[in-house]
């Protein structure tokens, strides 16, 4: 059985621990069940997650990036569909 830590809270987002995998899940709740979906999780050691400076440093870090790739994916999208639309 997995053992995991309570939710945190860093912004806008919700993350907690899985110990069993060393991993920090990113967490999506369904308003109408309450119940957590993992949007998607990367490794971590669990010294970095109990210390919460380096945790929140970590998991801001982590959001930053996740968004910068998220532009540039709708970036290259819209680009694309400006030549497809030309053609």
């Amino acid at each position: 059985m997995k053992k995991y830590s309570k939710p945190v809270r860093v912004g806008e987002y919700k993350f907690r621990y899985n110990y069993t995998d060393s991993l920090v899940e990113w967490l999506y709740t369904d308003k109408k069940t309450r119940k957590n979906e993992v949007l998607d999780s990367v490794g971590l050691k669990v010294e970095n997650w109990k210390n919460k400076e380096v945790r929140e440093e970590y998991l801001q870090e982590w959001m930053f990036e996740l968004k910068c790739e998220v532009d540039d994916l709708v970036e290259m999208a819209l680009h694309d569909y400006k030549v497809l639309k030309g053609a």
